[in-house]
């Protein structure tokens, strides 16, 4: 649901925001990479975000022991949305895996894209994390490769669009 109110705007209406550079080329890597290379980038993806939940947690279990208010709000405000893009992660990745079977290249990609934005949303807010505790304890990567968009693993995370602009047409007679 966050997922989509973020994809769609408010009530509807399109996102002011141009579109920044990263779109097309997710867009042209969506027709270019092949069905195993996207179901890699959403294993790996989903694992990222896994373990940056566990890192934030761990965290926020620190702030809590210590009584640091201030610091537990901050990180809660950060853990609770990245677990629901864990989620639609992980509902996305086993929804593409079902259409690589199928054949269904267009609703894969579908699939695919939403896995790159969930994943490029929760690397923010691991990044904004990192601001509440001033430290580099939540931005420490798993102990595997992180998610690329090109579906290969690499040291660095590529990061998607932090939105996607959705251009609806008017539905008013002119």
């Amino acid at each position: 649901m966050f997922l989509m109110l973020m994809l769609h705007g408010a009530l509807g209406t399109a996102v002011a925001a141009p579109p920044a550079p990263g779109v097309s080329a997710a867009l042209e890597q969506a027709r270019t990479t092949t069905p195993q290379d996207k179901l890699a980038y959403g294993d790996t993806a989903v694992t990222d975000i896994d373990a940056w939940v566990k890192a934030i947690d761990v965290s926020l279990a620190a702030a809590q022991k210590t009584g640091d208010a201030q610091r537990v709000e901050c990180l809660e405000r950060r853990v609770t949305p990245m677990r629901v893009l864990l989620e639609v992660s992980r509902t996305a990745r086993d929804a593409l895996a079902g259409h690589v079977v199928r054949n269904d290249g267009l609703q894969g990609d579908r699939e695919w894209r939403k896995i790159a934005v969930a994943h490029g949303k929760a690397g923010q807010l691991r990044q904004d994390a990192a601001a509440c505790t001033g430290s580099a304890d939540v931005n420490r990567s798993s102990s595997g490769p992180q998610a690329s968009l090109n579906g290969s693993a690499e040291g660095l995370v590529d990061a998607p669009p932090e939105t996607v602009v959705v251009d609806t047409p008017d539905a008013s007679p002119n």
